[in-house]
């Protein structure tokens, strides 16, 4: 699909009455909204903040807007939440609770990572055992089983996409850095942007794919180190970097196999380029702490 069929749309969505996203402000959520915008839908979010009760103002308000669809991309991450209570109660307790919360005719879209796997041996399929060892992963795996519910469609992927503002995710970081930065040889990545994720939602929602609800694994067909992914959004940035390959403590490899193959990772990053660009959106303007 060409970037100006998908973004930039004058056309009203009249056939849904409303989606609702949670975690509007976050890396995912507010490019979501914007593009979900941008088609001509209709697109509510809430300021309340779960505190972890079942009958939540945050909750109700899902229940209550009676918006068709909603899309949970509300999550905690490590790199900037290090209380495993905090990544277990947004990962795991929000998504089963916003399930039960659902009124009849309510359908959810639930965003999970390759987090899920340990990494220690990639090309993981889709109904592989997850086997995460550390809380993040923990917590997003056992978010997962929101997807037994036959209302629920599950994309499971890693991430690459622009924060609002200043931010925790690695395109924020790698483009705030100054001198030489050291890109790992050893952790492979298959991810999509998260352009490529909202343009997934969207056909699910609109009936354009064939994906079935459950587990969905969404990954580009070839795989990069870090190191490599690093270089191309130097490229396609045209940014000046000293990049140094450098081999991490511990390789990583948590690549999926997909059972829906996005475009090669430069066109999504392209495109990602250009909308930042056509949104006016804010480069990241100071340095944070990335492990």
């Amino acid at each position: 699909m060409a970037y100006g069929a998908f973004i930039k749309q004058p056309r009203s969505n009249t056939s849904v009455s409303g989606i609702f996203v949670l975690g509007h402000r976050g890396m995912l959520g507010h490019l979501l909204v914007a593009c979900l915008q941008d088609a001509g839908f209709h697109v509510v979010t809430s300021e309340h903040r779960y505190t972890g009760a079942a009958d939540d103002l945050l909750l109700d308000a899902v229940r209550e807007s009676g918006c068709p669809w909603v899309i949970n991309a509300l999550g905690a991450i490590p790199q900037k939440e290090e209380d495993a209570q905090v990544l277990f109660r947004a990962n795991t307790q929000f998504p089963l609770h916003l399930l039960h919360a659902l009124r009849d005719g309510q359908r959810m879209i639930h965003a999970s990572t390759d987090c899920v796997f340990a990494g220690t041996r990639g090309q993981y399929r889709t109904n592989d055992s997850t086997d995460a060892k550390d809380a993040y992963g923990l917590s997003k795996m056992l978010g997962e089983a929101v997807a037994m519910d036959p209302r629920v469609y599950c994309l499971r992927t890693s991430l690459i996409g622009p924060d609002l503002g200043s931010g925790w995710g690695l395109l924020a970081w790698f483009l705030q850095q100054q001198g030489t930065v050291n890109g790992f040889t050893n952790h492979r990545w298959n991810g999509v942007t998260t352009l490529e994720w909202a343009r997934t939602a969207m056909e699910i929602i609109q009936g354009t794919t064939s994906l079935s609800p459950g587990v969905t694994q969404l990954g580009t067909a070839e795989s990069v180190s870090k190191f490599e992914l690093l270089s191309l959004i130097a490229e396609v940035w045209a940014v000046e970097k000293e990049l140094r390959p450098t081999a991490a403590p511990q390789s990583i490899n948590r690549t999926l196999v997909p059972d829906l193959v996005r475009p090669p990772l430069r066109e999504q990053l392209l495109e990602l380029r250009q909308w930042i660009l056509s949104h006016h959106h804010d480069q990241p303007r100071q340095n944070q702490r990335r492990p």
